[in-house]
């Protein structure tokens, strides 16, 4: 049954003697890959004369705990995965996530771009769950709030820094958002944390399918200033 499951898997999968490293089961993926039954796992696919730097087979061993951790072997990036079978023999997983690693990686210079563009433009956002009323804002909204990043929003509190002439308002389109679906787009005024006065454009659309707010919000106290000093 051991062996029907592993032939199932997406990964490579081995079975092999804790006390000479010998393997005794591949799975399709890893025999494609270039492991062979009745060869040491390190001299089969990865043509070593010893134990591989990264293996955590003595380990596992050693206290009988599932071990984990990626290598890099041959321009790719593996996750293995070192799993006691029984007092002889343990399974070892091995899947190549070269591919994810890079969309992780790309994922997360987008991330950065998107921040770096949001402080440049003071821009920021922040959505909600309908039902708990849980936030989840940027990093920007929590620079414009002036707030630490321990701070915990909630609808509620993020309503408490607009002033008492702007609380009614954002109060009304969130509440309309919420009940008709409707979307809003207001330019009112907050104080901060730190006790600054700022106007900040909100801007929200809700999913009522999914049971979320989302909200545009950027920090427009400067070009305020600005339209106040032309007039």
């Amino acid at each position: 049954s051991c062996k029907i499951l592993l032939d199932n898997l997406p990964s490579m999968a081995l079975i092999i003697k804790k006390n000479i490293r010998e393997i005794i089961y591949c799975n399709k993926i890893a025999k494609e890959s270039g492991f062979v039954e009745g060869q040491k796992c390190y001299e089969s696919f990865f043509k070593r004369k010893e134990s591989c730097s990264w293996c955590l087979a003595d380990e596992m061993c050693r206290t009988g705990k599932t071990k984990r951790a990626e290598f890099f072997y041959n321009d790719y990036i593996y996750d293995g995965l070192w799993i006691n079978y029984n007092q002889d023999l343990y399974v070892h997983y091995i899947l190549n996530i070269t591919d994810i690693k890079k969309v992780e990686r790309e994922i997360e210079k987008l991330k950065q771009f998107i921040e770096e563009t949001s402080a440049i433009g003071k821009v920021g956002g922040w959505e909600f769950n309908i039902d708990t009323k849980k936030a989840i804002w940027t990093d920007e909204t929590y620079k414009i709030h002036e707030v630490d990043s321990n701070f915990e929003p909630m609808v509620e509190n993020g309503i408490n820094f607009y002033t008492y002439s702007s609380r009614p308002i954002i109060q009304n389109a969130i509440k309309r958002t919420i009940e008709f679906g409707d979307s809003f787009n207001v330019e009112l005024e907050i104080i901060t944390a730190k006790g600054n006065l700022k106007t900040v454009n909100a801007i929200g659309k809700a999913d009522l399918k999914n049971k979320r707010v989302y909200v545009f919000f950027q920090d427009v106290t400067e070009r305020k200033r600005t339209e106040e000093k032309l007039w």
